[in-house]
């Protein structure tokens, strides 16, 4: 190829890959076809780690998490961020990255690879523009990472599945890997762990031949006299279709002529197949950063400590993993300009962390008093559709500058006197109809809203002299919300009575300091 056509190439991004000339970054695709040394002799390699179901249950745990997790893309202007909407690489994220993988399917499955080959690979597919259009996984074991020795740019070799050979620099790959020497390229955990998964692989197949042999203990028939070779064939002929197999275990011997069965005595607490196998459990969670109880261990969880365990899940084995997502993200598929510009993807990871409803209910309720959270950010963590007025951050009146105290006592006793002539109207009247209501909930429902009506107004006049703009909110000066959509009307108003006017008074005082501190 001439130079020209190489420096024309170069002004379009693109360069030639010279083959002739690279090293090796490790971890190529020779070193998983094989299997990994380890003194139990038993084959190890990424194909039969995944038959111990630890260390299956780890992965899987660990990349469904990741893939279902909702991952949004932000932009960073100053301190705050906003979501953004319509972005097609959002959209290879959060839907569908290529013509036939969903985008759960994808990040489950990269995750996984690089959870247990320690790399993860994607081809990333551009339109003319350079955008991505589409992320295809490659399979780690046929992709090799490589360094060109002029220019130091790293580039993958990729063999595909009929014997092509295919050379992509860095920028066309997605790669995702756990921790490594380099940092380049991510450490095969099976590799690593080999004597670990050799000994559990050699435990289940010891567990195997054992309960296969029906009579569980294996040993010798002893007889006073000498038996024929052919006498022995047939003996242990006999033996081996009457008792093998845990199906025909505990079955009668009859033995005759004065031979005696001597049994070795070798049993599983003198071998300690439960203990070391418990164990393993144990180890894989901790080369996987994993605490047992995902992977069906509940030795050491109870009712007390799950829902901690739980967050340190979270903590500790999730948001490492979401973390280098986010950040490959943002290297390989924003572009220059999308970086400069403030745009990130981040993971939520807050579905994961929700503890109980009576947990969520006393942290919402401290959010929302400190003005932290509003309704509607709050009905958005719950899944539920926004409320009108329910924008409004409220926060409370205990706390204000010196300088303000004097506005503060004017603005409370005016509140406190507004909130109790609503709050005594409203309950007057609910007080005459509310004892009917059980007869015919129709009509009491009927008869709200035309009470409601006359009561709004009401309301309006009363608060006009400190804030006469509150109308948007109204329904935060009154009971209709509760008493419209209540089984039970009466209990709702004995419940509400002796609190509703102070109810109204922080709603009127924390709606007119936010309106004062924004003007």
């Amino acid at each position: 190829m001439t130079n020209a056509i190489k420096k024309a190439l170069r002004s379009f991004g693109m360069f030639v890959i010279k083959a002739s000339g690279w090293t090796s970054l490790g971890q190529g695709w020779n070193n998983f076809s094989g299997s990994f040394r380890n003194t139990s002799a038993e084959k190890v390699n990424n194909q039969t780690s995944l038959t111990i179901s630890s260390l299956y249950a780890c992965i899987r745990n660990v990349s469904e998490d990741v893939g279902k997790m909702p991952i949004k893309l932000y932009r960073k202007d100053g301190d705050s961020r906003f979501e953004v909407t319509g972005n097609s690489v959002a959209r290879l994220l959060q839907f569908q990255s290529n013509p036939e993988m969903d985008a759960m399917s994808f990040r489950e499955t990269l995750n996984a690879h690089a959870m247990g080959w320690g790399n993860a690979y994607a081809e990333i597919q551009r339109d003319l523009t350079g955008t991505p259009v589409a992320l295809w996984p490659l399979r780690p074991d046929r992709v090799k990472v490589l360094r060109e020795r002029e220019s130091h740019r790293i580039f993958y070799r990729v063999t595909t599945a009929d014997g092509r050979v295919s050379d992509i620099f860095a920028k066309d790959i997605f790669h995702l890997h756990g921790m490594g020497f380099d940092g380049v390229i991510g450490y095969n955990i099976v590799q690593l762990a080999s004597q670990t998964i050799g000994g559990a692989l050699a435990m289940d197949k010891f567990a195997g031949s054992y309960f296969a042999n029906g009579m569980h203990q294996s040993g010798n028939i002893k007889h006073p006299q000498t038996l024929s070779e052919d006498a022995q064939k047939r003996l242990k002929k006999q033996l081996d279709a009457d008792f093998n197999g845990a199906s025909q275990a505990h079955q009668t011997l009859i033995l005759e002529e004065g031979m005696e069965f001597i049994p070795n005595k070798i049993d599983p607490k003198a071998s300690q197949m439960i203990e070391t196998r418990r164990f393993s459990v144990t180890e894989f969670c901790r080369w996987m950063r994993i605490p047992p109880h995902k992977v069906a261990d509940l030795t050491k969880s109870s009712f007390n400590n799950i829902e901690e365990q739980n967050i340190d899940y979270v903590q500790d084995g999730i948001t490492g993993w979401c973390k280098r997502w986010e950040l490959e993200i943002w290297m390989k598929l924003l572009s220059p300009v999308q970086q400069a510009d403030g745009l990130f993807f981040e993971h939520n990871v807050e579905g994961l962390l929700r503890g109980n409803i009576k947990g969520r209910s006393e942290a919402y309720k401290i959010f929302w008093d400190r003005g932290i959270l509003s309704i509607n950010e709050i009905r958005a963590k719950e899944n539920l559709n926004p409320t009108s007025g329910g924008d409004t951050h409220f926060v409370p009146m205990n706390f204000i500058p010196l300088a303000d105290a004097g506005n503060h006592q004017q603005l409370n006793s005016a509140a406190s006197a507004i909130s109790q002539r609503i709050a005594d109207r409203e309950i007057k009247e609910l007080d005459k109809r509310v004892k009917h209501a059980a007869a015919d909930i129709g009509k009491f429902r009927a008869w709200l809203d035309e009470f409601y009506t006359k009561h709004d107004a009401f309301i309006a006049q009363a608060i006009n002299p400190i804030c006469g703009d509150f109308l948007g909110h109204i329904d935060l000066l009154s009971l209709k919300p509760f008493m419209k959509t209540a089984s039970e009307p009466v209990a709702v108003l004995q419940d509400r009575r002796k609190t509703h006017a102070e109810y109204i008074a922080k709603n009127l005082r924390g709606y007119y300091e936010t309106r004062k501190s924004t003007v």
